[in-house]
């Protein structure tokens, strides 16, 4: 793996802060709102580095699912993403068929 530049990380901190800026067109109230600490909190830390975030992190991984706690980038990386998007598919109406479930029945083979 090899580590970016200088210029680099630059770059990819002027986009992803463009990008935010333009998702998250805030009224002068916006500090107030979650968007806009949001906003405001990752202004603050871009000199730090940079945030990795990874969709669905501790739900599964490389050949394992439903381990609670484990993530793939916890493993690789020696932490958990900064980000984490998780795919409801359903959970938050109790439908019964839902994307983990469909996860569930292919990586066992039923």
């Amino acid at each position: 793996m090899r580590t970016i530049t200088e210029t680099e990380r630059k770059i990819i901190t002027r986009t992803i802060m463009s990008i935010l800026s333009i998702i998250l067109v805030l009224p002068a109230f916006a500090r107030t709102t979650p968007a806009g600490r949001l906003k405001a909190r990752l202004a603050k830390i871009e000199k730090a580095g940079i945030m990795f975030g990874h969709h669905d992190d501790t739900f599964y991984g490389h050949n394992w699912h439903g381990v609670e706690g484990r993530s793939d980038v916890l493993e690789t990386a020696g932490d958990y993403p900064a980000v984490m998007e998780f795919d409801l598919s359903g959970y938050e109406s109790g439908r019964d068929l839902n994307i983990e479930a469909c996860r569930s029945r292919t990586s066992s083979g039923k």
